[in-house]
């Protein structure tokens, strides 16, 4: 299948030759999508540029990130295949132009990947059948978010607890646990 398919891609860029004079079986990328890009390119004077690139840019991505403390990013599966510069990874590398740093959440992730991020989060529990995870994607991404918002509070208050009173620190949580954020925040400032 794979010969008959190279066969094909062949035999139309021949076409497409003959009837422009244009050479595009040999430029990188025109063998993608079933090689509809070898008329764009000589027919239309097309350029093949990297997608993510080109839509971070019409989005005016940098000006964005100016402003954030830290840039989320993220897809189903975070691997290797990631660094061939697929969304996640040209987000990652425009944010870090501007050395912000970058946290990537991935509903499979790979350890691959990871040197492209600041940190990586896999979404789904171990073992997570791929069906499952595509049907309940959204309450597997509300479950983790709940329990990373869970964590933080929990090292916030170790690292809290290094410098104060276990009366205060008590009272804070009491706060916390009634929903009273705002008085929880003052007392922490005190």
């Amino acid at each position: 299948m794979v010969i008959q398919l190279e066969n094909g891609l062949k035999n139309w860029a021949d076409i497409l030759q003959k009837e422009t004079g244009k050479k595009t079986a040999k430029i990188a990328g025109t063998g993608a999508a079933g090689g509809i890009s070898m008329p764009l390119l000589s027919f239309f004077n097309a350029a093949i540029v990297p997608g993510a690139d080109f839509v971070l840019s019409l989005l005016n991505f940098d000006e964005h990130v100016k402003w954030a403390d830290v840039v989320i990013t993220g897809e189903g599966k975070l691997d290797a295949q990631t660094l061939n510069n697929k969304a996640p990874f040209a987000v990652s590398k425009w944010a870090k132009k501007q050395n912000k740093p970058v946290f990537a959440f991935g509903g499979l992730v790979e350890k691959e990947a990871a040197i492209a991020f600041d940190r990586i989060f896999c979404i789904s529990k171990k073992g997570t059948d791929l069906e499952y995870a595509i049907k309940n994607a959204r309450q597997i991404l509300y479950d983790f978010t709940f329990n990373l918002h869970w964590i933080n509070i929990e090292s916030l208050l170790t690292e809290v607890s290094k410098v104060m009173s276990n009366e205060k620190l008590n009272r804070v949580l009491e706060l916390i646990n009634a929903e009273k954020a705002k008085e929880a925040q003052i007392l922490l400032t005190k």
